[in-house]
């Protein structure tokens, strides 16, 4: 049976009043990955775990995945093929993270490599539901899901086999509830994870009520996913901090996703409390505090961030923004020379980074060098059309021009994309308005004020 270790991640849908900063910064579901719970068969890591098993390097490349440092992630999961190439979980995983780095290629050839693997562990054996459910989640991310669904369901048949035969095989019913949430079927996956719970199954109680609770949360069940969430903390081990730090910042997306600005940053800095390296959690609170005018307090979260990664783009992104809200425009302007450094830096040595040109053109637009933002903006949407928020920034560069109509283009593409960005609808309003089609610039300006939050 192929041996998969676990993931831990809920692939969550997009909410309808996320802001723009959430919807940019979703890692997993802006990659557009799989929108699903990747909780597979789990293969166990000792402690004494040595650096030169593939064990030490999975783990240390899931660590790295959870703070977002994505490149070292990568190379992690490199290591750990060096020493076992056969491992079909540690492929995917790889997928995962040069997805996420924009490396779409080398993204979708880990994805193919797993499913070689795994297609011939299913030829050998038809009945390994684990394999099934990597089958699915390979598919998934290369955007197949006809195939990914039909995997899905298969490994949920051959686990009710297992308990038709023993109703009380946990694992059955745990990795059957994992399927589910993977169908994005939440009320079959709760009543599973229900089942779990009712069973007192000690390897995955913990796992059975974060998940219950985020799939709660999926939708918007807010109570009873709060229940579920406190519960989880009650249960967790007080020196598994980095497993506390997780469930306090999906506390604070609850309170966030209710617009409680005030308890989202309260849940989010006991997180970062418990776990300081937390990368996503620290810009969050970044986010949260500039959205309050807090630009100070916004500041010292993204110079956390910045400790630990001195080049990281979204966090200098922000406290240039910062900067600049409070009146710091010579200290904003050498931070937006120091973005267009590192990404000239990118783009040199993967001129197929659409990313790194995305961002490129998001600091030269702040520079108001417009018709270079323009150029940086169009080069990352002919690599990736998909990606929203450089249609957002090319509306805004064309509209820097006063090339109003054709903005008002470049943001309809987005909002075709993700209809809910608050910025796309402002930056629309503001093109209208400059064109007197006031009636129309109303109602855009109103859209967008209903969408912040």
């Amino acid at each position: 049976m192929l041996q998969l270790f676990d993931f831990g991640r809920l692939r969550r849908l997009p909410k309808k009043k996320e802001s723009d900063f959430i919807k940019r910064n979703n890692k997993l579901a802006k990659a557009g990955l799989a929108i699903a719970l990747i909780a597979m068969a789990a293969l166990s890591f000792t402690a004494m775990a040595q650096e030169n098993t593939a064990d030490f390097w999975i783990k240390k490349g899931n660590e790295l995945n959870e703070n977002d440092s994505f490149e070292r992630a990568a190379q992690a999961f490199n290591n750990a093929l060096q020493i076992d190439p056969g491992n079909a979980s540690i492929w995917i995983a790889k997928g995962d993270a040069t997805r996420l780095l924009g490396k779409y290629n080398e993204s979708q050839q880990s994805y193919e490599k797993a499913l070689e693997i795994l297609n011939k562990t299913i030829e050998m054996n038809p009945q390994d539901a684990y394999s099934w459910q990597a089958i699915g989640v390979a598919n998934s991310n290369l955007g197949m899901q006809k195939e990914a669904t039909i995997a899905y369901e298969k490994a949920i048949e051959i686990h009710n086999k297992s308990i038709e035969e023993d109703p009380k095989n946990a694992t059955a019913w745990f990795i059957k509830a994992e399927n589910y949430a993977n169908l994005q079927k939440p009320e079959e996956a709760i009543q599973a994870y229900e089942k779990v719970i009712e069973l007192n199954y000690t390897p995955k109680i913990i796992d059975a009520w974060m998940t219950k609770a985020i799939m709660l949360q999926q939708m918007e069940r807010y109570n009873e996913s709060l229940e579920a969430f406190n519960r989880t903390i009650e249960i967790i081990p007080a020196e598994n901090t980095r497993k506390l730090a997780q469930v306090w910042h999906m506390k604070g997306d609850i309170f966030r996703d209710q617009s409680q600005k005030e308890e989202a940053l309260s849940a989010y800095y006991k997180s970062v409390e418990l776990n300081s390296q937390d990368i996503m959690t620290w810009r969050l609170i970044a986010f949260f505090e500039s959205n309050l005018g807090r630009h100070e307090k916004a500041i010292q979260a993204y110079d956390r961030i910045l400790q630990m990664e001195p080049e990281n783009v979204l966090a200098l992104t922000g406290k240039s923004k910062a900067q600049r809200e409070l009146g710091k425009g010579d200290e904003a302007g050498t931070t937006y020379q120091k973005i267009l450094e590192i990404t000239n830096k990118a783009i040199a040595m993967n001129p197929q980074d659409f990313k790194a040109w995305g961002r490129k053109g998001s600091a030269l637009l702040e520079l108001a060098r417009y018709n270079e933002s323009l150029e940086a903006f169009g080069k990352a949407l002919d690599l990736d059309p998909q990606e929203f928020n450089n249609w957002i920034g090319k509306g805004d560069a064309l509209r820097g021009l006063s090339r109003n109509e054709e903005a008002i283009q470049a943001y309809d593409r987005a909002l075709k994309l993700i209809p809910d960005i608050s910025s796309a609808w402002k930056g629309k309003g503001l093109a209208l308005q400059a064109l007197g089609r006031s009636s129309e610039a109303d109602a855009a300006l109103a859209k967008a004020k209903e969408m912040e939050y």
